[in-house]
């Protein structure tokens, strides 16, 4: 039984009403049908780092933390909502309420959603709950401590033996200290876990998919983590969030909407709309909103969530792609709009996007796309652009890749390659590409393309969203590339050979994951001379020194495989940002422009 008496009023509250409000009838009905006929449950109680009590209660695969408020109840399930997993754990433990508890705490009818889609529950926390998050316990903080030293003693194990030497149950341990950092609220500590034990399941099934450069980089950032989280001062802003916080937009926010795409093929799937913000002086002028939804177990089609309804208007989003929306007490992360309906549609009407607002955001040199991109960086919304080629010239699918490529051109005679992969949510763009390639063919400088940039292995790519055929700037503005690039195509050899090492010196680090510290790790001293003869002489410096420290493990017993972490990640580091510099400059060179 429930000892905790305030928990236990909250959860007898908990009808069907109550419990429909916080998520939706289908994922209650689910929830019902998933609890039907289990009677014992697996729960404990304990206390967060505020001292607020909380059940953690497993529910299949997943851990759910039941808390108070019930709507601030979190899952280790990809889903930053209200889950079926939630819901079911409230089902089971309603049969833990001891007899004579008085119900309290049922949601007002005033504050329950619509739906409690991924975006309309990543709100801000209640003020009441946010109050006590200016510290921690010290018996909250000696748990987080020892969790965090627990998880570095078993990644320092897989360090040290290697991948080629892991032990089958590697796996199955990542998930439980996944879910010991769950019951401590050490979110982002969490989130890593998960995706490097989704790594190392790729790993062990001998996966094609599975890269170990990636491995190894997040098998540095877990240990960064850990080692924050092993210190005297750990603050709540350390742990992270479950749940993305969404900041008031300053006034009233105007936007069109400018395209969308879909999503398949992981733990959510659905569609993403893009909006352009009509304030030039915005900082952040693309927009998206987010309709997801989980990907269950049974892919039945009468169990697809209904499309997500936003901002009050009662329909979906889909049904508000072709007005121009004004909204009030809009909520924005980083350039994604929150679907809750504390946010208003104050007007709406028709538009055009044959306007100024559009028009200056026209790139016309692929130029100004690479240098953006490589300087800026960061999210999708970040490295998304409008581009008008001034030629298609040529179109290819490659059906061994299954890749659609766009060979594009500038006014400039600079080119870039636009390419799509085959999947099943690049189905439709596929055959619009097709289509729209034809058109581009017969009439050149008519298209312009929303797309968004990456560079990889030195070459621009784009991947294109929308393709309109209606848009006729004036006034183009004009792009000078900056002085420090001027020589790219000169610069171009030294950087195509400092690629050849930064590849081989990551190479080297990761096969030490690979093959663990109790390997013989073979000699460094060629690769560390010519490094050092291309003039990185840093490198060279801190790659020795990592080499030479991992060679040491193979005549030692006693030695903490933690301590080569901070090398591995100056190492890692350094390459990062050497291949990006030297990225930009063979982009540059690739375009062959005048």
């Amino acid at each position: 039984m429930l000892t905790n008496k305030q928990l236990a009023a909250v959860i007898a509250a908990a009808d069907e009403e109550t419990l429909t409000a916080l998520s939706n009838k289908g994922i209650y009905k689910r929830a019902c049908k998933d609890t039907e006929g289990i009677t014992n449950v697996d729960y404990t109680e304990n206390e967060d780092l505020t001292g607020s009590c909380f059940a953690d209660v497993k529910v299949g695969s997943e851990m759910c933390s039941i808390t108070a408020p019930l709507s601030e109840s979190r899952c280790s399930c990809p889903s930053r909502g209200i889950c079926r997993h939630i819901i079911s754990a409230l089902l089971l433990l309603k049969k833990e309420v001891p007899e004579g508890t008085e119900p309290v705490g049922k949601i007002p009818e005033k504050t329950v959603s619509i739906k409690a889609s991924e975006e309309q529950s990543d709100t801000e926390k209640s003020p009441a709950r946010s109050s006590k998050k200016d510290k921690i316990t010290v018996q909250s903080r000696n748990k987080l401590k020892e969790c965090a030293e627990n998880c570095s003693g078993l990644l320092s194990g897989l360090l040290l033996r290697g991948l080629v030497r892991a032990d089958p149950s590697v796996c199955e341990d990542i998930e439980l200290a996944a879910t010991s950092c769950h019951a401590v609220k050490a979110a982002d500590a969490e989130k890593l876990l998960r995706e490097l034990g989704s790594r190392l399941s790729e790993c062990t099934s001998r996966s094609a998919a599975f890269d170990v450069n990636v491995f190894t980089k997040l098998l540095t950032r877990c240990f960064a983590e850990f080692d924050k989280l092993s210190g005297d001062t750990v603050t709540p802003e350390m742990l992270g969030s479950f749940r993305r916080t969404y900041e008031p937009y300053n006034g009233a926010l105007d936007m069109i909407p400018i395209g969308e795409r879909s999503l398949s093929g992981g733990e959510h799937e659905g569609e993403i709309y893009y909006f352009l913000n009509m304030d030039k002086n915005a900082k952040q002028r693309f927009l998206s909103v987010s309709d997801l939804r989980p990907v269950y177990y049974e892919r039945f089609n009468e169990r697809r969530a209904p499309a997500v309804t936003v901002w009050g208007a009662g329909v979906p989003i889909n049904r508000l792609m072709r007005s121009r929306l004004t909204l009030s007490g809009a909520k924005v992360s980083c350039g994604s709009i929150s679907t809750s309906n504390e946010t208003e549609i104050i007007v709406q009407t028709s538009f055009n996007m044959n306007c100024s607002e559009v028009f200056s955001l026209i790139v016309t040199d692929l130029r100004e796309i690479a240098v953006t991109v490589s300087e800026r960086g960061g999210s999708e919304l970040e490295r998304m652009f409008f581009f008008k080629p001034e030629k298609l010239e040529e179109y290819t699918f490659d059906k061994y890749e299954q890749r659609s490529d766009i060979w594009l051109s500038d006014r400039f005679g600079n080119t870039a390659r636009a390419s799509v992969k085959y999947r099943s949510e690049t189905k439709e763009l596929i055959g619009q590409i097709e289509q729209t390639c034809a058109s581009m063919q017969k009439k050149p400088g008519e298209y312009t393309l929303l797309v968004t940039a990456n560079i990889e292995n030195g070459e621009l790519v784009l991947f294109p969203i929308e393709f309109y055929g209606f848009l006729h700037p004036y006034g183009l503005h004009s792009y000078s590339l900056p002085e420090r690039y001027s020589d790219c195509e000169r610069e171009a050899g030294y950087a195509y050979e400092l690629f050849g090492l930064f590849d081989e010196v990551e190479s080297r680090v990761s096969n030490i994951v690979r093959s663990g510290l109790q390997s013989d790790g073979g000699d460094h001293s060629e690769l560390i001379k010519r490094v050092r003869n291309t003039g990185a002489s840093y490198l060279a410096e801190i790659a020795e020194k990592l080499f030479t420290h991992a060679g040491n493990f193979r005549h030692r017993t006693d030695g903490d495989p933690a301590e080569l972490l901070p090398e591995i990640s100056a190492v890692i580091e350094y390459i990062s940002i050497g291949r990006k510099k030297a990225g930009l400059i063979c982009a540059l060179a690739n375009m062959k422009g005048e």
